[in-house]
């Protein structure tokens, strides 16, 4: 099985058969290219700031992406074959605001080496797959509210909701991913 990873053996005791609910994780083959963004006037907003960025879908033709919202963005081939910066200008559609975005080549991400790089984009790839299924975070892990899904108790005024704990662990052999059901219990009162 391409999913066990074989760990160093003791050199006392008894050998035991342990299973977890660890997964690896690989990035497709080749490079990623890692900008860093910059908006003026500054942008707090996460949608706000990808709605500024996609206004130049033109840049990004052909070419995939992940954005954290903020001030990184990664992309499969490079923006421009000299990796130069990048300035842009974007709008809003309420107001007349006008944004400049600076891009800046920042480095070469390889999916071969394990570096916090390629972390951030595992971490940023898996909290876009958790807002596509309507996951909502409460603190560091993520909560399905819909009532169809949730256990509600009213005499104790309670509601129960399903969540996710997930973890990505760097080891010398790879990248693992942990998750694990969780509950929360929120009051109705």
């Amino acid at each position: 099985n391409s999913n066990i990873i074989k760990g160093n053996p003791g050199t006392s005791g008894r050998q035991v058969a342990l299973l977890a609910n660890y997964f690896p994780l690989k990035l497709p083959s080749g490079p990623f290219y890692q900008y860093a963004v910059q908006i003026t006037p500054e942008c707090d907003n996460q949608r706000l700031c990808l709605y500024l960025l996609l206004q130049h879908s033109d840049l990004f033709k052909d070419n995939n992406f992940v954005y954290d919202g903020q001030s990184v963005l990664y992309t499969q081939q490079p923006l421009s074959a000299e990796k130069k910066d990048i300035d842009l200008v974007s709008t809003t559609k309420n107001s007349d605001q006008k944004y400049q975005i600076h891009i800046q080549f920042a480095c070469t991400v390889s999916s071969s080496a394990i570096n916090p790089s390629v972390i951030q984009l595992f971490n940023i790839m898996y909290r876009r797959a958790l807002l596509k299924l309507n996951l909502q975070q409460i603190g560091r892990n993520h909560y399905n509210m819909d009532d169809r899904f949730c256990v509600t108790v009213p005499e104790h005024h309670v509601k129960i909701l399903p969540g996710l704990l997930s973890t990505i662990y760097t080891l010398s052999k790879g990248v693992l991913f942990n998750a694990d059901v969780i509950y929360k219990t929120l009051r109705t009162d």
